[in-house]
């Protein structure tokens, strides 16, 4: 009759090395066999030929910027410039960039202006408030609110306080910043005044190469006699 006794621990224990051995193979018997061959990378999608003329009309874009916009004005560029070799193109992007550039300067000049109006207005009002025992920050508030607006400008205007005040008094206290983008955009007209010059004198040099070019056996028809 069977043993039914469950097996101790250590008859387990020492069971196991037999275990996790598992069957003699033949590489012990045999020797090493031979090492399987390197799985083949996954296939990948083919990208195709990488188009170097859309790199180059790439740039980055600020938050608000218009993609189609910036496309529109390369197009433009380009079917001015008319490249015809990579250095074209490269200054046909360089210069769509620099053109850009300059305005986006300009937009961020005038948006800062717009940005520091508040400031400007409680700064100029102020004396006024307090001669008029009002509240500046209220006074404020309402001469750029829809429904104190009207009240609050032509009240202001008798001390001379217009919006052309508030926004010559905003670029004054962003006297710093505005000096800073007058530099910046002056440096990309120059950029961008460069990069055409140096396209017109090469447009001059291809249409001297065309000209020198030989047109043909110069052939004159022969004289008969008298």
């Amino acid at each position: 009759m069977a043993d039914d006794t469950p097996r101790t621990s250590a008859a387990l224990i020492n069971e196991t090395p037999e275990l996790l051995a598992g069957p003699a193979t033949t590489e012990t018997a045999a020797g090493p066999g031979p090492e399987p061959e390197p799985e083949a990378p996954p296939p990948t999608e083919d990208e195709g030929p990488f188009d170097v003329a859309a790199m180059l009309r790439q740039t980055p874009l600020t938050e608000g910027e218009s993609p189609q916009a910036y496309d529109a004005l390369v197009a433009e560029v380009e079917n001015a410039v008319a490249p015809k070799d990579f250095f074209d193109r490269l200054m046909a992007a360089d210069l769509a960039r620099e053109l850009w550039q300059e305005q986006r300067l300009s937009r961020q000049r005038v948006a800062l202006t717009d940005a520091m109006r508040f400031k400007a207005v409680l700064s100029l009002i102020t004396p006024v408030c307090e001669a008029r025992a009002m509240r500046p920050v209220t006074a404020a508030l309402n001469y750029f609110e829809f429904d104190g607006r009207e009240v609050a400008n032509r009240f202001f205007a008798r001390y001379g306080i217009t919006d052309e005040a508030v926004n010559a008094q905003a670029a004054v206290l962003q006297g710093q910043a505005m000096a800073l983008f007058d530099q910046r955009v002056s440096n990309a007209q120059s950029r961008r005044s460069a990069i055409t010059k140096e396209l017109a004198r090469r447009k001059r040099k291809i249409g001297k190469e065309k000209a020198q070019l030989p047109t043909g056996p110069d052939i004159r028809p022969l004289k008969t006699a008298a």
